[in-house]
């Protein structure tokens, strides 16, 4: 698997601002969970007029299978990659410094978002890069089915799972997924776990 870092890009990984920080705690987590495609600048790609340099972004993102976004004030371009990745239909966890754009953070396919406290930096960042292993590997979760793995189970088929899988993956499920059909769903296995 391979997951594709969004965020302002950095010369080298020194620990000296806050992405780079953030970067290199992503590698060291998601060293034996999947390969990371980190946003280091390289000369070949500055070099790039506007419309080369979008379209080389966008195979980065399109050949990534999940994506983890770093939102920081005053990055223009990270929204963009943002859209881009949404667009492509990429599992994507934002992880920001400010409150984000409402219009970014409700991007599809946006399964998990995390406001950095800077004094717990690397706890977040390790749950942030777990949590999107399970999602894009929901074999990998030891706890059970995902609610990933549930939304694309036909509802037909839920009662076969049982009522407590179902009820335990959506509760599991990030606040950002939860919607007015999920709601519904919820309270129709309730009612026949009641009934039956």
């Amino acid at each position: 698997m391979k997951v594709y870092v969004s965020g302002p890009p950095v010369d080298q990984l020194s620990n000296k601002s806050l992405p780079e920080t953030v970067y290199e705690i992503i590698q060291k987590a998601s060293k034996d969970l999947f390969e990371v495609d980190l946003p280091i600048r390289t000369e070949s790609l500055s070099k790039l007029p506007p419309s080369e340099f979008f379209a080389a972004i966008s195979r980065r993102i399109d050949s990534a299978d999940g994506v983890i976004t770093l939102l920081i004030p005053d990055d223009q371009s990270t929204p963009v990659e943002a859209a881009t990745a949404a667009q492509s239909g990429k599992i994507q966890s934002i992880v920001m410094t400010f409150d984000g754009p409402r219009l970014v953070v409700g991007l599809p396919n946006v399964v998990d978002v995390v406001k950095l406290d800077k004094t717990d930096l690397a706890a977040q960042i390790n749950s942030v890069v777990s949590q999107l292993a399970i999602r894009l590997n929901p074999r990998s979760n030891p706890r059970g089915r995902s609610a990933q793995t549930l939304r694309g189970t036909a509802r037909a088929d839920w009662p076969q799972l049982g009522a407590r899988t179902v009820r335990a993956s959506l509760r599991r499920a990030p606040p950002l997924l939860w919607s007015a059909r999920h709601s519904a769903l919820r309270a129709e296995m309730r009612s026949r776990s009641s009934a039956g």
